[in-house]
């Protein structure tokens, strides 16, 4: 069986020895007063884990923003574009998500 560590969004799955099971993020009930408004920079164009390694100094945690703002980034990668606001959670907020797996 094949153990994944904290950061991994597959931390929790079921998994067999072949196959990954069908992905779902972890619940999160957002804390608005630590949640500020980001305005994606062009050089995190299509890359939220360059921003997530700012932020988080851990670029595996880019899912952290899809699951904060889920009408916004439907797809994690094409939906993270120059100019769209999103949320973003501080560390300490993330660290409660990873807790909470």
């Amino acid at each position: 069986m094949t153990t994944y560590n904290r950061y991994s969004p597959y931390t929790n799955e079921e998994i067999n020895d072949w196959y990954l099971g069908h992905f779902k993020y972890p619940t999160f009930v957002p804390i608005p007063d630590d949640m500020e408004d980001y305005v994606i920079e062009s050089k995190y164009d299509r890359n939220p884990w360059k921003l997530a390694k700012e932020l988080y100094q851990q670029e595996r945690l880019y899912w952290i923003f899809s699951i904060t703002n889920p009408t916004e980034l439907v797809d994690p990668l094409n939906d993270f574009v120059t100019g769209l606001t999103i949320k973003i959670p501080t560390p300490d907020q993330v660290n409660q998500i990873l807790r909470s797996r």
